[in-house]
């Protein structure tokens, strides 16, 4: 998901201001997010101004929390801007100085989210094509959240795991029934089948489709199996607890849940894939 943000939106990043919980879901690690590169002087404005009115006691934190905004955001050049935003001002009859984010947005194909509600009621008035967010909408920060954790791997690529994983099942079925005794099989046979099932070439196939995975992709076949095993509710949990032990992960790990990735994938798309970035209020 791609946003551009405008400096209310920053600023509540690390001030404490109304609907700060909600900018914050913009933070959220798959949400590709934009901004003109004089948002850092409009949020140290802010400061300025919050400093003067002793409405924080020390600026000093905010000033080190500014110089990291780079880190989290794709600055766009305003001079790369401004012919745009000079006709779309004209147009809706707006400061120049917001519409350099609807030029940026629109340069970017992302949507606005913002907190001016001024801005946002003369856009959808004015200029209805433009995708713009507004931040006090109920449900807005569920909507920024479920679209933030949206699946990046492919449909074609989830298919060719599961068809890999298919094989691979057929595979230890045959070498299970190979190996001697019953239910009461010695440890030591247990160990000879992982030998023979790491030495397969339906193993070696479906491990080496897990390795060419990347890290986004990685977290999503994670949570795909844990989330169509039933082992979390809801796909945001699977996805978050995917995300922070993937990589302590292995692919034999990672291919424990292979039968639950198909209806982890439905169950996924059916939940988030649906997500619009919607225009207007």
């Amino acid at each position: 998901m791609k946003l551009t943000v405008d400096a209310s939106i920053a600023v509540k990043w690390f001030v404490a201001e109304p609907l700060c919980g909600e900018a914050c879901a913009a933070l959220a690690r798959r949400i590709q997010r934009y901004t003109r590169d004089l948002l850092l002087a409009e949020c140290a404005n802010t400061i300025w101004k919050k400093a003067q009115r002793g409405e924080i006691p020390d600026a000093q934190p905010y000033r080190e929390e500014l110089a990291n905004l780079p880190d989290v955001l794709t600055l766009y050049p305003d001079r790369d801007l401004i012919g745009r935003a000079t006709e779309i001002a004209f147009e809706i009859g707006h400061p120049i100085y917001d519409c350099l984010y609807l030029a940026c947005a629109e340069a970017t194909a992302s949507v606005l989210m913002t907190a001016d509600k001024r801005l946002v009621d003369k856009v959808v008035d004015r200029y209805p094509k433009a995708r713009v967010r507004y931040i006090g909408v109920p449900g807005i920060a569920g909507w920024v959240e479920t679209a933030g954790t949206a699946p990046v791997v492919k449909q074609d690529r989830v298919q060719a795991l599961i068809d890999a994983y298919e094989d691979f099942a057929k595979t230890e079925l045959a070498v299970v029934g190979s190996l001697p005794g019953t239910a009461e099989i010695p440890a030591t046979t247990f160990d000879e089948k992982l030998e023979l099932l790491l030495d397969t070439p339906a193993w070696r196939r479906l491990a080496n489709l897990i390795r060419k995975l990347n890290d986004e992709e990685t977290i999503d076949l994670l949570a795909c199996g844990w989330f169509g095993a039933g082992l979390y509710p809801t796909w945001r949990q699977s996805f978050e607890h995917a995300e922070r032990t993937f990589a302590a992960l292995d692919s034999s790990e990672a291919a424990h849940c292979g039968r639950y990735w198909q209806s982890g994938y439905a169950r996924v798309t059916a939940e988030v894939g649906t997500v619009q970035l919607e225009t207007g209020a």
